[in-house]
């Protein structure tokens, strides 16, 4: 059938009797109104059935308009927020992004896809999103109140602050923003405050289970570390998806030696984990733990941190781009280095050398600090870097960006697994040659990650390669290391002038495991006039002012008086426990010497108290054998099958110390019996420490530092050559 298409100056066929132009012109066809028609009311049932829960029904609604309209907005919109509420992050990233795309006039698609990054564990591109959002409708106290912790997340404490009250003053009965600015206080050191904070969020929300674990944590900050757990243990009761509550938990537990089982920790991970998988620092925090778990196998602490790289790295594979660095061998490099301990940290004291030795005309250096702390030592390691970059407020993808504009050909990982690490960073594959050095004590199970430096007595060849997804290049040594210059003399050997013999340790008090203990209490049975000397114990819980009273009666109770030890006693739960282990291993408490923190020069005068200090294990000492060795007291450590239990053979190993390396249990007794046996053989150990040192290459940047630099030669040339990364060792070149 023929039809002809109506002119405007005719009359119009709906028999008005007006002309087309000023009748139906202007009009949708029949059609297209009743399909507007079945849109409208799909749209209202679709949101009928989420707003009852109905996500399945909801979906499918979506689903339909979108068929019909692929470009609707809200629907696009709102169906991304069932994925989100069905669990699938990602397909709510994309569609909630492509809404944006669609429209940008409705501050809720923001405020959600700020929702869904935060879900993500993407702090920085969530803040962007929340601020948008604010800043289209000041009054959204949520979008407020969700850009202050994105904002803890990335580090800016102080800014997070701003952001809680600006939502407080809005709705100023909100319990959780209450509490989240509590923690927050808490974090900045303003005990007070943050006590009136959390008053107020328990009294809006007595069993709210957010303010219960900021009240964990206000007491876990005070040192009452049995309280801390009680409240995290009522917060995960009252709210069993509290994945904070689980994660702080965990890491209350394996931090502090007082769970009668140490393997909790691990299991509040997993639970933390299973809860949001996309958190890369629980990841890392799972990681830690299991390298102090002497039940975990090599083998399985090798496979969970390859989980981490598959996980994290799966979605970026196709994001890469080739890299623009020129392929020349010789030219100038510009290495970076990414850390967040550029201050008084242990990191500092080995890389501070390397970075004030390099040889600057062949090697241009960049720095990207992932801290707010700024003391003397980051001034010092600042003076000697002439590109120096504060990163903590980029996100992962915007430092990864930085670092290819900084036209960066080696990226140096100073972190591994530890706090404030920036491993997603180097999954982006910013640099063409990637490596991990000095900061973890094990992979980082990224394929993006190259190389992994260590030496022959740290990692011996073959031995332990299996356990990394790196080459591993051993140089000479693996690091060097930067004495304390305050360090006072050698002292001669206490035990030549006592029938007693002290042994000692000051490694983290985490560190001391039941296995730790037992072993140590089987060497003191063994040793029967030695005594025991354990310092860096934690204060008694000084309780911020207006928290306690906050809690119940049980929790309210007076820590375990502490047994007098020989010559110091403490108060704290954590002494008390310790010291109730060794005894129930039948060690007299007066043999345990419980000392408190203390500053680093009377640190290092304890040295002059102590024989022979014993390592711990499976994750040996690192910094504190070398302040032992400086001050002449070698370190007897049980050789482990990890990366983090060999750390504690470096120092003998160059130092020339074999007999202070034990292979099993009963040789770590035997070796400790033949030590204090032999009282003049370890006084001449300790007379000829400094001398050691002197010969060896661990207080030699410059070498240290030449020896890298030919590694990053090796690296880079295999890169020009178009060569994929290989294992291979430097001889000493002296």
């Amino acid at each position: 059938m023929n039809s002809s298409k109506l002119r405007r100056n005719e009359l119009c066929a709906c028999a008005s009797g007006r002309k087309y132009k000023h009748c139906c012109a202007g009009r949708p066809a029949p059609g297209v109104v009743a399909a507007a028609e079945t849109l409208t009311k799909l749209f209202s049932a679709a949101l009928a059935a989420h707003q009852s829960g109905q996500l399945a029904e909801a979906a499918v609604l979506y689903d339909a308009i979108l068929m019909r309209q692929p470009e609707h907005a809200d629907a696009l919109h709102l169906r991304g927020v069932v994925d989100f509420q069905s669990g699938d992050k990602q397909a709510a990233l994309a569609r909630i992004e492509a809404a944006i795309r669609l429209s940008r006039a409705d501050p809720r698609y923001f405020y959600n896809l700020g929702t869904v990054l935060m879900a993500l564990a993407l702090p920085h591109e969530a803040a962007e999103q929340f601020r948008i959002t604010t800043a289209m409708d000041p009054q959204h106290a949520a979008a407020h109140g969700n850009l202050g912790a994105a904002l803890c997340e990335m580090g800016a404490r102080a800014e997070a602050v701003g952001s809680f009250r600006a939502a407080l003053a809005i709705t100023p009965d909100d319990a959780n923003t209450w509490s989240n600015l509590s923690s927050t206080l808490t974090e900045l050191g303003q005990a007070e405050d943050a006590a009136v904070c959390l008053r107020r969020a328990l009294a809006l929300a007595p069993e709210n289970s957010d303010a219960l674990t900021n009240l964990g944590f206000a007491l876990q900050k005070a040192g009452d570390v049995g309280q801390a757990s009680a409240c995290f243990a009522r917060a995960i009761e009252t709210n069993p998806r509290n994945a904070k509550a689980l994660f702080n938990l965990a890491t209350l537990l394996l931090n502090n030696p007082l769970a009668d089982e140490p393997e909790l920790a691990l299991t509040c991970f997993r639970q933390a984990l299973a809860i949001n998988p996309d958190h890369h620092h629980a990841h890392s925090n799972l990681l830690m733990a299991l390298q102090y778990s002497a039940s975990t196998t090599p083998g399985e602490l090798f496979e969970q941190h390859r989980v981490f790289g598959r996980h994290f790295e799966a979605s970026l594979q196709d994001s890469r781009t080739a890299h623009a660095n020129t392929r020349q061998p010789q030219r100038r490099l510009r290495v970076g280095y990414v850390s967040a301990d550029f201050h008084n940290h242990a990191v500092a004291s080995f890389i501070a050398p390397i970075l004030a030795a390099h040889d600057t005309a062949g090697f241009e250096v960049f720095c990207y600090y992932n801290n707010v702390i700024d003391d003397v030592v980051t001034a010092q390691l600042r003076s000697h870097v002439p590109h120096w970059n504060a990163c903590l407020a980029l996100s992962d993808a915007a430092l990864a960006d930085k670092i290819r504009a900084d036209g960066i050909d080696v990226l140096v990982d100073l972190s591994g697994h530890t706090g404030g690490n920036r491993l997603l960073t180097f999954a982006r594959k910013p640099a063409p040659v990637q490596l991990t050095w000095v900061g973890y004590p094990g992979t980082t199970g990224l394929d993006s990650m190259d190389y992994f430096i260590a030496d022959r007595f740290y990692l011996p060849p073959g031995a332990l390669d299996s356990q990394f997804s790196e080459h591993i290049v051993r140089l000479p040594i693996a690091g060097t290391f930067q004495p304390f210059e305050g360090a006072p003399a050698v002292a001669p050997l206490p035990a030549l002038t006592s029938t007693a013999f002290t042994f000692g340790s000051f490694n983290q008090v985490h560190k001391f495991s039941d296995g730790v203990v037992a072993l140590w209490s089987q060497l003191l049975h063994a040793v029967p006039e030695a005594h025991l000397l354990l310092a860096g114990m934690p204060p008694a819980p000084t309780i911020a002012p207006g928290v306690a009273d906050t809690s119940d009666a049980s929790m309210n109770q007076a820590p375990p008086a502490l047994v007098p030890a020989a010559t110091g006693t403490g108060t704290s739960p954590q002494a008390a426990a310790l010291l109730a282990r060794f005894v129930a291993h039948g060690i007299e408490a007066g043999r345990i010497i419980l000392l408190p923190r203390c500053t680093l020069d009377e640190y290092m005068a304890l040295h002059h108290h102590i024989d022979m200090c014993l390592d711990t294990f499976p994750y040996t000492g690192g910094t504190t054998t070398l302040h032992a060795a400086w001050m002449g007291v070698p370190t007897l450590t049980l050789a482990g099958h990890t990366a983090a239990g060999r750390q504690g053979c470096i120092a003998p190993g160059h130092l020339g110390l074999p007999g202070c390396v034990a292979e099993n249990p009963a040789d770590f007794v035997a070796k400790g019996v033949a030590w204090a046996s032999d009282r003049p053989a370890l006084a001449a150990v300790r007379a000829s420490m400094r001398a050691r040192f002197a010969a060896s290459l661990i207080i030699q940047p410059q070498r240290v530092t030449r020896d890298f630099e030919r590694a990053l030669r090796i690296m880079w040339q295999r890169y020009c050559d178009g060569l994929a990364p290989i294992a291979f060792a430097l001889a000493d070149a002296a």
